[in-house]
């Protein structure tokens, strides 16, 4: 049994003057007998032999304690499990599944600190109990249900590689808990800050602790891999992050497949932030960037590692186009796809997608496409899509390199289209193929346009749209930890963990997966919360409903009116 007001329990020491009161002697009064014989006699039988004797002769006494330990029993707001089983509380544990958990900064890791207290507010929840992990998104693990099954649970958990989501998603992940009406939320996790309005959730109680006393960190957060043209050596920069504030020195090393390890160039760091670093030629197709340095400037060695992986099956992509046309020279701008001319649409070639000139035949679109419409006729309403800018397909696009005199004119006569409507020169339909999305990419560029020669704006356009095209078959050197491609590879839940791991059902194929989030490098402790104002008062007003205190206070002032009348009834 707990108190939700325990200082009222000091009220019990009142029973101490109540009964000195009640056995505080009286001076007796002095009267002339003329024989104090009998008198005698009827003391000694009247008188108690002890306290214990004349303690339980009086009644009055007895209901007088019972009334005022009933009366401070009410005050202090008992909780009994026993009698609130029915309004118990139900209790949301959510534990940061994060890159930046791993860190050691405190012992063993910041993870497994916080998993032994998620295990700890399980088996202390007095009612039903969730169990949520929050990597990039809000994961149940159990459902609703008792303590000892999510406290086992709880004691299985193990982190990931994932990043975690900006302080907006994660209050609006936690907005949408509301609907399972929990009593309180407990939020386990190291650098998350947020900003929560005093009026959020008013009728659940949110605790956000932290875990993590150091930030010093080193990270590798990217690289940008390439074979070259003869498709013998890689190429390309690494990113590396640094949380340390002085100048220093870190080691990077290439270890290969088959386990040995190759020193390369030390990266010197000057000072705090992203750094790229420049590669020599790697002559391997598979191995492990390794980043090294003392364990008081990296506090996290889980974000030191770059895995990279050839897949060694590079997809098919059918070009219908003249024959002199500059996309038959895409080979050589991308090595990682085979380009292939082809005079149809059929679905027979192992075609990925078509590059298409003019106007795409009707067979195509059985086939995720894009398809060139250069011409001197306006846009019509519905060609182009006003995209965002963090759109796949205008990813890393610099739309300033595209002359205007190489685009469509726009709804105005003499305007080009890139100022148009805004720089978004793409749209995008879906066709449905047996019940299967196949996407399709309209570009309204002419790709043999002479203001385009040498010109790197249609190569990185096209590549983001082959790989928005095959996203689930892109022959990428290495993937971000929930990439969509991975879902589509695995046919399913892909891992979470960086490394190499074996792609299901294609024996001998391994996918390189990495942590690419460069938050995750930045290990500041955040701030812990309290709940607000108003979830306090929420939650006192419900464990008021499952306190006993009203019959408490009842039965003591029964017992009252009890020893009134059996006074009065003697008197």
């Amino acid at each position: 049994m707990t108190f939700l007001n325990p200082g009222f329990l000091a009220g019990l020491l009142l029973l101490g003057p109540v009964i000195a009161l009640y056995f505080l002697k009286t001076r007796p009064r002095v009267q002339p007998v003329s024989s104090n014989r009998l008198w005698q006699i009827v003391v000694t039988r009247l008188n108690p032999n002890s306290f214990l004797q004349r303690f339980q002769q009086s009644l009055f006494l007895l209901l007088q304690i019972v009334a005022i330990g009933l009366a401070v029993l009410a005050a202090a707001r008992p909780l009994i499990p026993w009698w609130s089983s029915g309004q118990a509380g139900r209790r949301i544990v959510i534990l940061d599944v994060s890159a930046s958990m791993q860190a050691q900064d405190l012992r063993p890791s910041r993870f497994a600190q916080a998993r032994d207290r998620a295990v700890e507010l399980c088996r202390s929840a007095g009612g039903e109990v969730a169990l949520y992990t929050l990597g990039s998104t809000l994961t149940p693990v159990r459902r609703f249900t008792d303590a000892p099954a999510a406290a086992q649970a709880a004691a299985q958990l193990t982190s990931g590689h994932q990043a975690t989501p900006s302080p907006e998603r994660v209050l609006r992940l936690l907005r949408d808990l509301e609907g399972l009406s929990p009593d309180e939320i407990y939020l386990l996790t190291d650098t998350l800050e947020l900003p929560m309005p005093r009026d959020f959730m008013p009728q659940t109680s949110i605790r956000v602790e932290i875990f993590g006393t150091d930030s010093a960190n080193v990270a590798l957060v990217g690289a940008d891999l390439s074979l070259d043209e003869a498709g013998r050596f890689l190429e390309g920069t690494v990113a590396v992050f640094s949380a340390v504030p002085a100048a220093f020195e870190a080691g990077l090393s290439l270890e290969k497949a088959d386990g040995t390890v190759t020193p390369l160039p030390p990266v010197r760091l000057p000072q705090p932030g992203l750094h790229t670093v420049t590669l020599p030629p790697l002559p391997v197709r598979q191995g492990i960037l390794r980043l090294s340095t003392s364990v008081d400037r990296n506090r996290n060695p889980a974000d030191d590692a770059w895995y990279f992986a050839d897949p060694g099956r590079p997809p098919t992509v059918g070009l219908m186009a003249p024959r002199g046309s500059i996309l038959h020279r895409l080979g050589r701008a991308m090595p990682l796809i085979s380009f292939v001319p082809t005079d149809t649409a059929s679905a027979d070639p192992p075609l990925d997608a078509l590059l298409a000139l003019g106007s795409l035949p009707h067979d195509a679109r059985r086939l995720p496409t894009a398809a060139f419409l250069p011409g001197p006729r306006p846009v019509q309403p519905g060609e182009i899509l006003p995209w965002a800018g963090e759109h796949p397909l205008l990813a890393y696009t610099d739309w300033d390199a595209a002359p205007p005199s190489a685009l469509r004119p726009g709804l105005l006569p003499g305007t080009p289209l890139i100022e148009a409507v805004g720089g978004i020169l793409l749209a995008e339909e879906t066709t449905l193929v047996a019940g299967r999305p196949v996407p399709h990419v309209w570009i309204g560029v002419a790709p043999d346009d002479p203001a385009l020669q040498g010109n790197f704006f249609l190569p990185i356009l096209l590549f983001n749209t082959l790989e928005y095209l095959l996203r689930d078959k892109f022959p990428r050197l290495a993937y971000p930890v929930g990439h969509a491609g991975l879902a589509a590879l695995w046919r399913g839940q892909a891992p979470v963990i960086a490394g190499w791991h074996p792609l299901p059902g294609d024996a001998g194929r391994v996918v390189a997966i990495n942590l690419q989030a460069p938050s995750e490098a930045r290990l500041t402790p955040g701030r812990p919360q309290a709940p607000t104002s108003t979830q306090l008062a929420a939650q006192a007003t419900r464990h008021l409903l499952g306190s006993p205190w009203p019959g408490l206070l009842s039965a003591a002032l029964l017992v009252l009116l009890g020893e009134w009348w059996l006074f009065m009834r003697r008197n």
